[in-house]
């Protein structure tokens, strides 16, 4: 979703949670249906596309996280500027650690 800053000055409170409450309903949606899609090309990319997938090894997978954890997340959420950024890396945290 996207607003004006001024129009988004102008709405009540009331109005704005929700704007904030349809936006992730539909954020959610969004991501949903590109998992679905996502595992549809996955499926058929192979024989469609000639792509060859390769798993990347355990080793890179864990110095490649500790590099975005120490190296590029902090600077995305201070450039940032706000808790979003935080918020998001946060859930990537949480999600990550479930998997795991």
């Amino acid at each position: 979703m996207g607003i004006n800053k001024d129009s988004w000055s102008k709405l009540d409170d009331k109005t704005k949670e929700i704007f904030i409450e349809k936006d992730k309903e539909w954020t959610m949606k969004t991501v949903e249906q590109g998992q679905i899609d996502l595992q549809n090309v996955l499926k058929k990319a192979p024989k469609e596309y000639g792509v060859k997938f390769i798993k990347p090894s355990d080793e890179f997978v864990q110095e490649f996280s500790a590099k975005c954890k120490k190296e590029i997340w902090p600077k995305w959420i201070e450039k940032g500027g706000d808790k979003e950024a935080q918020r998001i890396v946060n859930d990537f945290e949480k999600i990550k650690s479930e998997i795991e």
